[in-house]
């Protein structure tokens, strides 16, 4: 029901264009006569409305059933935006953490409902031992930047930074994304997305091996940005557009299927 009504909603939006082209007939019928074709004016009423109610159904169908797009992004890139999880996809999986690539799960420092939670909890049953081995030998070539006293790791690296991680089939890249705080309190900004964007891509061309990639929507949900999440699929989008990176990768953005209410992909080209 949820979804119809979005569908309803965003459909009133789009009735205009199609509401355009059926003009283009009455045009025509008006240059034939409409006293040609309809033998009474209760026959053009009837007629005008029911275009408006054709250009609305069309307008409506069109908004329920475009559940994923497909972007061409110049240089035989392109960019499939879904709803669904990141966790069903099989392929290279970007999660966004902390600087300090914190695995400590609680209701301080990583939020369970957290992408990271969810993937500490989903991919690892738990086991934040095996995942901070993983992580450490990833990024040891990397130095630190900051070191300060809180609850979880302290010692953080530059925004942009990823550590790549094998588990089962699946690739697992965690793209450090956020700061965060004495009192573990993250926060994110466009500069620091656009940065972990940039990064990510050069290191999917450097390391995906042409391999599908699956990106949730970055700079979201806890990651503090305070952007309309509409916004930040679309400036997710212009990035990989505009950033001159030859990736041979399929990029695939996941949308939550319980988000669905707050995206209009028929706005997305």
């Amino acid at each position: 029901m949820k979804k119809v009504l979005q569908s309803a909603k965003q459909a009133f939006t789009k009735t205009g264009i199609y509401l355009s082209i059926f003009s283009i007939i009455v045009t025509i019928l008006g240059i034939i006569g409409y006293d040609k074709i309809f033998n009474s004016f209760l026959q053009r009423i009837f007629c005008v409305i029911a275009i408006l109610v054709l250009s609305y159904i069309i307008a409506f169908l069109r908004c329920y059933f475009h559940n994923s797009v497909v972007i061409r992004a110049g240089n035989d890139r392109s960019i499939h935006i879904h709803f669904g999880s990141v966790f069903e996809k099989q392929g290279v999986i970007v999660i966004p953490c902390n600087r300090f690539f914190d695995t400590h799960v609680n209701d301080k420092v990583i939020n369970e409902k957290s992408m990271m939670g969810q993937c500490i909890k989903e991919v690892f049953a738990g086991n934040v031992v095996e995942l901070d081995k993983e992580i450490s030998s990833s990024i040891k070539g990397i130095l630190p930047q900051i070191k300060i006293t809180k609850e979880g790791k302290c010692e953080s690296y530059p925004i942009g930074t990823i550590a790549k991680v094998l588990k089962g089939s699946n690739e697992y890249y965690f793209v450090a994304l956020t700061d965060i705080d004495e009192d573990c309190k993250s926060f994110c900004d466009m500069e620091m997305l656009h940065k972990s964007m940039i990064s990510l891509l050069r290191f999917i061309n450097k390391e995906a091996n042409g391999r599908d990639v699956y990106i949730p929507l970055l700079g979201a949900g806890f990651s503090r940005l305070n952007r309309e999440k509409q916004t930040i699929l679309e400036y997710l989008i212009a990035i990989i557009k505009m950033a001159d990176i030859p990736i041979q990768s399929k990029i695939y953005i996941i949308l939550r299927k319980s988000e669905y209410d707050m995206f209009d992909l028929t706005r997305i080209h």
